[in-house]
């Protein structure tokens, strides 16, 4: 009985070249996919804005720009309330008075229950 060699150099061969052959054909197909898919999604959006061509601002909560100047902003406001007179209500006779100058008063006078 003749022996019989351990390795099919041709089946080898063959299932290799298949192999390869299958990868480029995968790679080809999922390119074009991809190609293709990206075409029709691009299709079904709206053409962008140029840039500064809507003057139209984003919805509320905006980002702050510059953090620092609004707190000295929002502080020099708050201290035109708290430091200077101001009606309140004038037909009542209700005034804003500064915080230093109300508490002088609490302090003479004391609190009214």
């Amino acid at each position: 009985m003749a022996e019989q060699r351990d390795l099919n150099i041709r089946a080898i061969a063959v299932f290799g070249l298949s192999l390869f052959a299958t990868i480029v054909l995968v790679l080809l197909v999922t390119g074009w996919l991809s190609k293709f898919w990206r075409q029709a999604h691009l299709a079904e959006q709206p053409p962008p804005l140029p840039v500064g061509a809507s003057s139209q601002l984003p919805p509320e909560p905006r980002l702050q720009v510059n953090a620092p100047a609004d707190l000295r902003h929002w502080r020099a406001a708050e201290d035109a309330l708290l430091d200077n007179y101001a009606w309140v209500d004038r037909d009542n006779g209700i005034v804003r008075i500064p915080i230093d100058r109300a508490m002088k008063l609490v302090e003479q006078r004391g609190l009214s229950k």
